[in-house]
C-alpha cells in the first residue's frame, strides 16, 4: 500500500476546485449583470440535478468514474456562481453601515455549518 491517494480518489474534488480557478473571475463579472436571486436559485437547481444524476445512473447500472468527474465539475461551476451571487446579495439586503456586520454573521454561520 502507498500513502499517496490515487487519481480516482482525488479527481472528483479536483474537478470541483478547478471550477473556482477557471470560472471564478468571469463569474464575478457576469453575476454583477444578472439578478442575484435568480442566479442563486438556478445554481441550486443545477447542483440538485447534477447530484440527482448519481443515484439515477447507479440505479440504471451505468455509473462510471467519468460521470462523477463531470458531476463534480458541474457542481463546482454552479457553486462558483452561487457563492459570487450570495456574497454580492448582502449589500442589497442591509443598510450600508451594517454590511460588515452582516458579512461577519453570515461567515460565522457558514463556518459553523461546515463543522456540524
Amino acid at each position: 500500500m502507498t500513502a499517496r491517494p490515487s487519481a480516482e480518489h482525488t479527481g472528483g474534488p479536483a474537478a470541483g476546485l478547478a471550477a473556482f480557478l477557471v470560472v471564478g473571475l468571469p463569474a464575478g463579472a457576469w453575476v454583477d449583470r444578472w439578478l442575484k436571486r435568480r442566479t442563486m436559485i438556478t445554481a441550486d437547481l443545477a447542483r440538485m440535478a447534477a447530484m440527482a444524476a448519481v443515484p439515477l445512473l447507479w440505479w440504471a447500472g451505468d455509473l462510471q468514474i467519468w460521470h462523477l468527474y463531470m458531476i463534480s465539475a458541474v457542481v463546482g461551476v454552479a457553486t462558483v456562481f452561487f457563492d459570487v451571487s450570495y456574497q454580492s446579495f448582502v449589500p442589497l439586503l442591509v443598510a450600508p453601515g451594517k454590511v460588515g456586520e452582516a458579512n461577519s454573521k453570515l461567515e460565522v454561520t457558514a463556518q459553523l455549518a461546515r463543522i456540524g
